[in-house]
């Protein structure tokens, strides 16, 4: 088996992120599920990298034809989901900042009521 670019780009790349999620989530900067998920989403790119046989017989499994296919199918249902959380957070944000800005105004309107 010879070692490819794209073999040494992935690790590299896969590494670096295991480092740094572990180091946030140790850090509490990450929940504790993100931090697994995250680490289980790394680690799995380096065992696919390293053995990519095992990602044929994974789309044999789930009945896709290659287990390129399986990686691209398996991706996209992440990165929707991923934008998914991303915009309910946003809504969650927005609903705060009405709801401080609400909370501000009245209080402002009370403070020059008062004077």
């Amino acid at each position: 088996m010879t070692v490819g670019l794209v073999q040494i780009l992935f690790t590299i790349i896969a590494v670096l992120a295991l480092v740094r999620i572990v180091r946030r989530g140790t850090a509490r900067h990450l929940s504790l599920p993100l931090t697994v998920v995250a680490a289980v989403v790394w680690v799995c790119v380096l065992v696919f990298t390293w053995a990519p046989t095992l990602l044929d017989r994974v789309a044999e499994v789930v009945g896709v034809g290659r287990g390129v296919d399986t990686a691209v199918y398996f991706s996209i249902l992440l990165l929707l989901y991923l934008v998914f959380r991303v915009f309910v957070r946003l809504e969650h944000m927005e609903d705060q900042l009405t709801r401080l800005t609400r909370e501000d105004a009245i209080h402002q309107y009370h403070a020059k009521k008062k004077e």
